[in-house]
């Protein structure tokens, strides 16, 4: 995916190992396609004008919408591991 300048993302994060590709397809207007790896970086309140849907392949997610904290999914446990 090639990189495109999205509000709110840097052109270049701080810590080496955080990076983020976004882009937009015409065939489909108002989705956003990213690929990232961010794991340092805290992105200021912000808005997006296109629909989104992300995976977790690891780690998890930590957001607010309306004033109400939302955490994304607990890491998969293999084996039915304790909590």
């Amino acid at each position: 995916m090639g990189r495109e300048n999205v509000q709110g993302v840097p052109e270049q994060f701080i810590d080496e190992k955080d990076s983020a590709r976004f882009r937009h397809l015409a065939q489909v207007p108002g989705v956003e396609l990213y690929h990232a790896h961010i794991s340092r970086y805290a992105f200021e309140p912000h808005t997006h004008e296109a629909f989104g849907i992300g995976a977790i392949e690891a780690g998890a997610e930590r957001f607010s919408l309306s004033r109400h904290a939302v955490r994304g999914p607990r890491p998969f446990r293999r084996n039915h591991e304790s909590r």
